[in-house]
């Protein structure tokens, strides 16, 4: 009889996603995900889908071209390559790529807009 079993291997199950390229503090809304009310919260946000509310973070927000937003949006860092149907804060920088489009008021210290951006709103280069 013996005292000590020897360890077993840790398995991951049949049939269960390969998490071991997540970073940790980053979420991904897909594509094909549609989501309604407020995301709020300190980790970094990458959207590739629909959205209807608003986003209030404490990190990065990245809208990639697929995204729609109707809502507001804030965060620290904000890459816009979709659709915004709202206002857009940021408290660091704004990157506006060139397949965006954004009905609304920009608020931010930095901002960077690509050319073929679409803009439609007031833009404020706050500095707090």
């Amino acid at each position: 009889m013996s005292l000590f079993k020897k360890k077993m291997k840790s398995e991951t199950p049949a049939g269960a996603p390969d998490v071991s390229n997540i970073r940790e503090g980053l979420t991904l809304l897909g594509r094909n995900l549609k989501v309604n009310g407020t995301v709020s919260g300190e980790d970094d946000v990458q959207l590739l889908g629909a959205h209807v509310g608003d986003f209030d973070l404490k990190g990065n927000l990245n809208i990639h071209q697929s995204a729609n937003i109707v809502g507001n949006v804030k965060a620290d860092n904000i890459s816009v390559g979709g659709t915004v149907e709202g206002n857009v804060t940021a408290t660091k920088k704004i990157n506006i790529l060139n397949t965006a489009n954004i009905e609304g008021n920009i608020s931010t210290p930095v901002i960077s807009i690509q050319e073929g951006a679409q803009f439609n709103g007031k833009l404020n280069m706050n500095t707090a």
